[in-house]
């Protein structure tokens, strides 16, 4: 989808400042990370869940420390007036992209409801503790 290959693009952009591989890196980096990515789940369920719940857990605890830094970090003095930005409508749109990569995918646990039991509660519960604590960490932050 364009979603995999836009955020493959962004790890491989990230990658590329840790490791450069030359002119290019990033499009070596995201064509790895799909490649692996696929392999996993071509190799069975037990390590393409395995993955997804790691890298779930990786991606959680990041927001988590985010958040504590944020309240570690406050200063007890006011803050100062910081500058009113000039945004232009396309950082709107740019932002509009994060926010909806963000909230995409929570209807997605739907396409699995057939390998759940008990259907009619679990799905209902799956989805709205993941749209609840989703919504939290990004308030948090």
């Amino acid at each position: 989808t364009g979603s995999i290959a836009f955020l493959s693009f962004v790890f491989g952009d990230y990658a590329s400042q840790i490791i450069p591989l030359g002119t290019y890196s990033t499009a070596i980096y995201a064509a790895l990370c799909v490649l692996v990515l696929t392999g996993l789940n071509i190799a069975g369920v037990r390590q393409g869940t395995g993955t997804q719940n790691l890298l779930t857990a990786i991606q959680v605890l990041g927001i988590i420390l985010v958040i504590a830094a944020g309240f570690i970090a406050v200063s007890p003095e006011a803050p100062n007036e910081a500058a009113i930005p000039v945004a232009s409508s396309s950082s709107f749109g740019l932002m509009m992209v994060f926010v909806l990569l963000t909230y995409g995918g929570w209807n997605e646990a739907a396409y699995v409801s057939g390998e759940l039991r008990d259907v009619r509660r679990n799905m209902v519960r799956a989805l709205m503790v993941s749209i609840l604590v989703i919504t939290a960490l990004y308030v948090l932050i």
